[in-house]
């Protein structure tokens, strides 16, 4: 089966979000922890747990998008709603946002501009991934799945 185009952007861009989510681990100035502001509460804990494992499964929906697995497709589309989804209500929350905004005006426009690109960030996946053209590609052909059930 062949790949369109367009999936290789996602496929790019998984690849960029597992590395960038793995150097966000690892760098001690942008730690989860800051990210999160406070790891005892609720949203700080599932922040970290994210933050732990959306390296390996950004790594692991890259390899399921480029083999045209149904599952790459799913982890995919789950880890992105579930990152982004994470940091657009960390957005909202005090200390959500850098340090260094001191007028809310400018608070407000940084929240705002933070919630249109996270909402964009899972919005585009889960539109792309169920276009007509697009889901089929992750489903096995009728042939597959006549051989599997004969067996």
């Amino acid at each position: 089966r062949r790949r369109p185009w367009s999936l290789y952007i996602f496929i790019a861009w998984t690849i960029v979000l597992a590395f960038n989510t793995g150097v966000i681990l690892w760098d001690i100035t942008g730690s989860p922890l800051a990210q999160f502001n406070n790891p005892d509460t609720l949203i700080g804990w599932m922040g970290l747990v994210v933050a732990f494992i959306a390296p390996f499964a950004f790594g692991a929906s890259a390899y399921g998008l480029w083999d045209l697995r149904p599952w790459g497709r799913h982890l995919f589309l789950a880890i992105t709603t579930l990152f982004f989804g994470l940091n657009l209500i960390t957005t909202w929350l005090p200390g959500g946002l850098p340090p260094n905004l001191q007028y809310p005006i400018m608070i407000q426009r940084a929240r705002l501009f933070a919630t249109v690109r996270y909402s964009l960030a899972v919005a585009i996946p889960l539109i792309y991934f169920n276009l007509n053209w697009i889901k089929p590609l992750f489903q096995k052909p009728s042939g597959q799945l006549a051989a599997q059930s004969s067996e």
